[in-house]
């Protein structure tokens, strides 16, 4: 630190010999009264020169964000920091979100409680501000009904239990798109996915209520899954009437369709006896992609949260994919123009954990893909919140035989900046998630982590934090972490701020000991005491 002159200031430096690794952040500078912070790493103090600690002031100065400075306060707290000084730690609210935002730590270190509290603040700083939360657990609703300032929209993936009045959906399957229905089916590049982007490209011209498919005005079907000797010419008359532009449909047919259409189309092939026949060495090919798209339909956990039954009739406005899916996205993630909620939590209690990369990574694709056409600056700017993000931002089987290797999210995550996207990721397995999107986050907030591959991927992932302060992090207590990157200039520890003590997710501990000691009466008489 310098005074105006640049002479060191006179306080005594600690005579004791010591070792000392120093890592350039900055300079302090004292204009009149005010000391001020530049992350100037260009200025180098001379050999010989005394190292001193901060005090609480020229922490603070350190620490204070640039907006602070100036007229206005973009800034939001993050909690206080207990390493040296016990002084407030703030982001500005520009650089902590325009490069994305990791939040990590292990089960139970208070994790969802300091993201409720983050965007309590950032709502309260801007309550024109469009967030959409990914909740794994069901928990941060508490956290936003009935708070000030907070417009909150819920939407549970699933089917609706008698009694709950929030909104429930069953994502139609013909709203995911090509991308995204690719992104579920996983089909190979070679053999599969042209039959498969066969199947889409003509899907809004069959019918289908669940065991085969049929051309529109056909009394019976002529498209099937399975390969069977007869009926061949049919098929194949009616493959041509496809390409053809055969008519249009009044609605969306069912998920066997695809089957249907794949099928048939991989494996018919002309015959010079009966003038086409199915052959099953082509059927091979696309066998396993029909077997999959089978087992998806009867699978009723899949069924819970996609829909794959025909879709109810849309009289004669014609059936578009791409409309279908831009409604979805402008259902969950906002349109171009306003909306009427600042919050919209998505539920995903219902989703189970084996298909969670594959619906949700067809959700992420299916956004991307219109973040994209929409094109730069044409979005409301928006903080996505992936919480418990080890679920489902990872690699899955067959990623790397097709190619798409987790491909939405990592896009979001390199180039969602361009569009007005920001990403918040909360894991308790770093180690899980796609490196891609960590190596993107530019600001982390790390709290306990014990596993060594976890701790490994912090301390690779990022060069703001030092071998020390990375060193605290198997340590921290209860609601402690360890912060750094670009929105602050120190990695310092802090003791994380909390939400409104009302408004707080329901993560909490379990109280065994005093729910044991409750006496209750059984509800119900006839399993009552046992006797």
């Amino acid at each position: 630190m310098s005074d105006d002159d640049g002479r060191y200031s006179g306080r005594s430096a600690v005579t004791a010999r010591r070792k000392l690794e120093a890592q350039v952040i900055g300079n302090l500078t004292k204009e009149g009264e005010e000391l001020r912070f530049s992350s100037d790493r260009t200025f180098l103090p001379p050999l010989g020169a005394p190292a001193v600690g901060l005090t609480s002031s020229e922490l603070s100065a350190v620490l204070r964000p640039p907006s602070i400075a100036s007229s206005f306060d973009d800034s939001v707290y993050l909690g206080r920091a207990i390493s040296t000084a016990a002084v407030p730690v703030r982001a500005d609210i520009d650089t902590l979100l325009t490069r994305h935002l990791a939040v990590l730590g292990a089960s139970g270190q208070g994790k969802t409680h300091f993201v409720a509290g983050v965007l309590q603040r950032l709502l309260a700083e801007g309550p024109n501000a469009r967030i959409v939360i990914f909740d794994v657990h069901d928990e941060y609703g508490a956290a936003f009904r009935s708070l000030e300032g907070v417009r909150l929209k819920e939407t549970v993936l699933g089917r609706a239990p008698l009694g709950d009045v929030r909104d429930y959906l069953r994502i139609p399957y013909y709203a995911l798109g090509r991308t995204g229905l690719a992104r579920l089916i996983l089909p190979s590049e070679k053999t599969q996915r042209p039959a498969l982007n066969f199947a889409l490209q003509h899907l809004h011209r069959v019918e289908s209520g669940g065991r085969d498919a049929r051309l529109v005005g056909d009394p019976d079907g002529r498209f099937f899954d399975d390969c069977r000797a007869g009926g061949a010419g049919e098929a194949a008359e009616g493959l041509e009437r496809l390409k053809a532009g055969a008519g249009s449909a009044r609605r969306w047919p069912h998920m066997m369709a695809v089957a249907c259409l794949a099928a048939e189309w991989a494996a018919l092939e002309p015959d010079t006896r009966h003038g086409w026949k199915r052959s099953a060495f082509n059927y091979g090919n696309v066998g396993w992609m029909v077997q999959r798209i089978r087992r998806l339909i009867e699978d009723t956990q899949f069924n819970r949260v996609i829909a794959t039954e025909a879709s109810d009739d849309r009289g004669g406005a014609g059936l578009d994919m791409a409309h279908e899916g831009k409604q979805l996205v402008e259902r969950i993630f906002g349109g171009v123009g306003p909306v009427d909620w600042n919050v919209h939590i998505v539920s995903l209690k219902q989703l189970p954990s084996d298909l969670s990369p594959h619906i949700l990574g067809s959700l992420l694709e299916l956004f991307a893909e219109e973040l994209f056409d929409r094109g730069p600056g044409a979005t409301h700017p928006t903080l996505l919140v992936l919480e418990e993000a080890h679920h489902y931002l990872r690699q899955i089987p067959g990623d790397v035989d097709t190619g798409m290797n987790s491909l939405a999210y990592e896009r979001l995550a390199r180039e969602g900046r361009k569009f007005q996207l920001s990403m918040l990721v909360s894991t308790q397995r770093p180690s899980e998630v796609s490196p891609t999107v960590l190596a993107q986050c530019g600001s982390w907030v790390v709290f306990r982590l014990t596993n060594e591959r976890d701790q490994a991927v912090v301390a690779s992932g990022t060069e703001h934090a030092s071998r020390y302060a990375l060193g605290q992090i198997p340590g921290l207590a209860r609601g402690q972490a360890v912060t750094f990157g670009d929105a602050v200039p120190l990695a310092v520890k802090i003791q994380v701020c909390r939400p409104a003590p009302d408004h707080e997710p329901s993560s909490s501990d379990a109280k065994f000991a005093a729910m044991w000691k409750r006496h209750e009466e059984p509800s119900d008489p006839e399993h009552g005491a046992l006797g």
